[in-house]
């Protein structure tokens, strides 16, 4: 996926505040490496990495390999680091499912907000009972 200019640049401002999280060693992009950003990437959508190779040429490269490798867009880079960003997929409800027709067990108590004394000026009648 192409990133929209305005969309890399608000990325940009994003990422100004945050750290590397994965970094690359002497053996450059390996399948840990690749593995740290991918569980990196899922969680945060938007990360840094640091990159560790003597020529640009090499890190842009590398940089290409590892956005190819996690399925990531390349929304910049600065000196030795890449910030990547890739969309997480949705995640799912994770409260407990119920079956058609049945009530949850906190249906009919009363909630926090059918409390008299929340209501607004019922709280001068409580006292004066």
């Amino acid at each position: 996926m192409a990133l929209s200019s305005e969309l890399r640049r608000k990325l940009k401002a994003k990422a100004h505040a945050l750290s590397a999280v994965v970094q690359t060693g002497s053996k450059g992009i390996t399948d840990a490496v690749v593995a740290e950003t991918e569980i990196a990437i899922e969680h945060h959508e938007l990360i840094k990495v640091r990159l560790v190779g003597s020529e640009r040429d090499e890190r842009a490269a590398m940089a290409a390999k590892l956005a190819a490798a996690v399925r990531a867009d390349i929304v910049g880079t600065i000196g030795m680091v890449v910030i990547l960003y890739r969309r997480s997929k949705p995640k799912k409800a994770a409260g407990p499912a119920l079956t058609p027709g049945r009530k949850s067990a906190s249906a009919g108590k009363p909630q926090s907000g059918d409390r008299p004394w929340s209501r607004p000026g019922a709280g001068a009648a409580r006292g004066k009972r």
